[in-house]
């Protein structure tokens, strides 16, 4: 029975270079999520320094937090997905176009998922009102889906602003 080799499997070294690119592919994943936790509220914020700077796993956090697992890990993933929104990019690439009150909706809405009673009584309107400082963003959004500007991606962080007029 001689030796069975895999064809196109360059053994120790090959898995190595995988490893390491993976690695460096999580470093980069997680340099981007910090560069944008200045855009979260303070809790939000130090949860997600918690993991991707601190690097403390997800049990641990929810010890500290006395809070369950599963809970933690799905809170972070919401924040993180709604960082990285096309249409919270879109949202940051027309900042400008934005009052603060349009763009602290936006940040809300998309990021922090919360719900339309509590933007509407943190910002001291009426659930009416609410919804046409989101229909606004979503005439934005749309327009913008459009003209083919939908993957914002780094966008926001590359100094992009100009899309907008």
């Amino acid at each position: 029975m001689g030796g069975w080799k895999r064809e196109g499997w360059g053994g120790r070294q090959d898995l190595d270079g995988r490893v390491q690119s993976e690695r460096t592919a999580l470093r980069q994943s997680a340099e981007r999520v910090c560069s944008r936790l200045d855009w979260l509220d303070k809790p939000d914020r130090i949860l997600l320094e918690m993991v991707y700077e601190q690097g403390l796993s997800i049990r641990k956090i929810a010890a500290v937090l006395r809070q369950n697992p599963s809970t933690v890990a799905r809170r972070l993933r919401l924040l993180v997905d709604g960082l990285f929104s096309p249409e919270y990019q879109i949202c940051l690439l027309c900042r400008r176009q934005l009052s603060p009150l349009q763009m602290s909706i936006a940040r809300q809405f998309f990021v922090q998922k919360k719900s339309r009673r509590w933007m509407a009584e943190f910002h001291h309107l009426t659930l009416y009102a609410l919804r046409r400082q989101l229909d606004q963003l979503s005439v934005l959004i749309e327009e913008h889906k459009h003209l083919g500007m939908s993957d914002a991606g780094t966008a926001a962080h590359a100094g992009a602003e100009g899309w907008c007029g």
